[in-house]
């Protein structure tokens, strides 16, 4: 990416390079040296959303509010992405799809909106790092209700502003004529199988939308690459406000072909467009263009429970939780060791009248695909007395996943929190974050108390 003593320039000048290889022979492959060029050259006092606009024009390309210098050629710039077929996620009855608009890296750490850390420096974690959204990059491909097009429509990663789950969340900003009202915006693709419910979960945020706007949103589903006759079936449509001025709406959807529906089989997968339909009123008008933006937090997928599992529900939560010390305490120090834990996820069955004989408790059906996977472990601390009662509040330490293990966590000097030093115990606490977007409630979380001094 430095381009050193080569005939392109660095940098966004690398493009030149790989078109020139890409079209001289399709077997050729490419080495990309120096990926993070763009970290690299930022000044230190830049900050993380700088840094980001630039990796995201090399990787993506720009948006229409950005510009990108021309090839050496004079031909316009050629994003990395375009080099390689776009291929969506996995299907969700085989792998859950869970977002939280997080790229693995970021200045803070929220959890269900609130902010449980804060660092000058930044941290990264390729374990965090989710989906963007494969629709919204580098422009999304917004559909307005109307002939007329004149809107603009850009994405930002709002890394010092607010998140629901993780480090960041997605900023969605609209700059719209007033003939504008309502639209459909794509988010991400996803292959499903038809005649297979889903359920899709979006969570946003508009307390600080600009302007006065009141926004209305709702999810939406599309097929991509469907037949005609292909059809999407909503039910199940509900709305919950959640702390912190963020917003849950979820629905069920199924996917079928309406020609060949007797035949279907799971098997048969149609490729799908999960976005949200928006509409919106009572927007200040400025040079006959209106603006406002929302947050995106977070976005899930999972197939919904088959009919021999109508009305159970799923419990998740952790077994139990184990302290191993490899260094006590003393007056001035903390001790050091690895907490473990154990997790379970298993269903709960609906109360049935027990003279109905017709409807067993279990499923010949591989359960597994409806089962919740927990993606990491919060892990918090909160200071004990000598006879046992808590001090405080609970106070975050971390989360798994550096390490590269699921259910490990180092305790080490860095890693406790402000207030527990002095006190004669500790309640270190693991709390788990489900692929289905759920954060473990307390009654369902694991605890162990660690004595502090020798």
């Amino acid at each position: 990416m430095y381009g050193r003593g080569t005939w392109y320039k660095p940098g966004f000048g690398a493009s030149t390079a790989i078109k020139a290889i890409d079209a001289s022979s399709p077997s050729l492959s490419v080495a990309v040296f120096a990926p993070g060029w763009t970290w690299e050259t930022e000044p230190p006092s830049a900050i993380w959303n700088t840094w980001f606009n630039d990796d995201k024009k090399l990787w993506v390309g720009a948006n229409s509010a950005d510009t990108i210098p021309p090839n050496d050629d004079g031909s316009p710039y050629v994003p990395l992405c375009k080099y390689f077929k776009q291929i969506p996620p996995p299907n969700p009855s085989t792998l859950a799809f869970y977002t939280s608009f997080c790229p693995g890296s970021g200045l803070y750490w929220y959890v269900n909106g609130a902010q449980v850390l804060e660092t000058k420096d930044g941290w990264t974690d390729l374990q965090k790092q989710t989906s963007l959204g494969d629709l919204l990059w580098p422009q999304p491909e917004m559909r307005w209700d109307g002939d007329d097009d004149d809107a603009d429509v850009w994405p930002g990663l709002a890394m010092a502003d607010k998140s629901w789950n993780g480090g960041n969340c997605l900023g969605l900003g609209f700059s719209v004529s007033v003939e504008k009202n309502s639209g459909r915006l794509p988010v991400q693709s996803l292959p499903v199988s038809l005649g297979q419910r889903y359920a899709v979960t979006v969570i946003f945020n508009t307390k600080n939308a600009d302007g006065l706007v009141k926004l209305d949103l709702s999810p939406s589903v599309e097929p991509l690459s469907a037949p005609l006759t292909t059809v999407v079936t909503v039910t199940d449509t509900q709305s919950e406000d959640l702390p912190f001025g963020w917003r849950k709406l979820s629905m069920t959807f199924s996917v079928q072909d309406l020609v060949s529906q007797s035949q279907q089989s799971n098997n048969a997968e149609v490729l799908t467009s999960i976005g949200l339909n928006l509409s919106y009123s009572g927007l200040q008008v400025q040079s006959g263009y209106r603006n406002f933006s929302f947050f995106l937090g977070q976005m899930t997928v999972v197939p919904v429970l088959p009919a021999a599992l109508d009305g159970s529900t799923v419990d998740s939560r952790i077994l139990w939780a184990d302290f191993s010390t490899t260094t006590t305490g003393t007056n001035n120090t903390l001790p050091t060791g690895v907490l473990t834990w154990d997790v379970t996820s298993f269903f709960v069955p609906p109360i049935v009248n027990t003279q109905d004989k017709t409807k067993p408790q279990w499923t010949l059906q591989d359960p597994a695909q409806w089962l919740p996977k927990f993606i990491y472990f919060n892990i918090y601390a909160q200071a004990l007395s000598s006879k046992g009662t808590v001090k405080g509040e609970r106070s975050f330490m971390g989360t798994t996943g550096l390490d590269g293990r699921a259910q490990r966590f180092f305790v080490d000097q860095a890693v406790w929190p402000d207030g527990i030093l002095g006190a004669s115990k500790a309640r270190v606490y693991v709390q788990g974050v489900t692929d289905h977007g759920e954060v473990l409630t307390w009654d369902r979380c694991a605890q162990v108390d660690i004595k502090l001094q020798s």
